[in-house]
C-alpha cells in the first residue's frame, strides 16, 4: 500500500458522507460484538481455571419435580454426600450450605454478612488459599471465621484480620 491509496480511499469517504457514516458505524458496531463476544467466550472457558483438576468436579443439582417451574438449586441434600463417597470413581465429596445472612458485631457496629457453612475436606476440594492464617484450623474450630479480604477490610479496616474479634449479634437484631 502506498500513500496514495489513503488518500483515493479519503475522497471516495469524503465524496458520500451518508453512505461513510452508515459503512463506519457498522464496522464499529461490529468490531465491538466481536470483542464482546470473544471477551465473554473467553470469561466463559476460564471461569474454573483456578481450581485445581477441575475436570473432575461435579456439582449435584436438585429440582422439586413436582412443581413443572420449579427452579434447579445447586444445593442437593446431605444425604447424597455419603452415598457420593461409596460410589466408585468418586474420590471425595464435600458440600456447603447457605444460611440466613449473619448479623456480626465488630466494636458497636452491626454488620449482616452473606455466609457458607462448609463440611469438611471442602478447602481441599476448591483449592481454596489462605492470605493470613490457618484455613483447615478455622473451618474446625466452631468459634472461628474466614472472610474475604473485601469483607475483612469493611468489617475491619484493613485486609489483616487475623487475631481480631467480632461477636454473633443475632440477639441483637430482630
Amino acid at each position: 500500500m502506498r500513500l496514495d491509496d489513503f488518500r483515493i480511499g479519503l475522497r471516495h469517504l469524503a465524496r458520500e458522507p451518508g453512505y461513510s457514516a452508515i459503512a463506519i458505524l457498522g464496522l464499529s458496531v461490529g468490531f465491538a460484538a466481536c470483542l464482546l463476544l470473544l471477551g465473554f467466550v473467553q470469561y466463559s472457558w476460564r471461569y474454573d481455571a483456578h481450581v485445581p483438576q477441575v475436570e473432575q468436579i461435579h456439582v449435584v443439582k436438585q429440582r422439586f419435580n413436582v412443581d413443572p417451574v420449579a427452579p434447579w438449586f445447586d444445593q442437593a441434600p446431605l444425604l447424597l454426600r455419603a452415598v457420593a463417597l461409596t460410589t466408585p470413581g468418586v474420590d471425595d465429596a464435600t458440600a456447603f450450605f447457605r444460611p440466613d445472612p449473619l448479623t456480626i458485631k465488630v466494636g458497636s457496629t452491626l454488620y449482616k454478612m452473606p455466609s457458607l457453612l462448609v463440611l469438611p475436606r471442602f478447602v481441599q476440594v476448591l483449592g481454596l488459599r489462605a492470605v493470613d492464617g490457618d484455613l483447615d484450623a478455622a473451618l474446625t474450630r466452631p468459634e472461628s471465621l474466614v472472610l474475604t479480604v473485601s469483607t475483612a477490610r469493611r468489617l475491619f479496616g484493613s485486609a489483616r484480620a487475623l487475631d481480631r474479634t467480632s461477636r454473633s449479634a443475632t440477639r441483637y437484631c430482630t
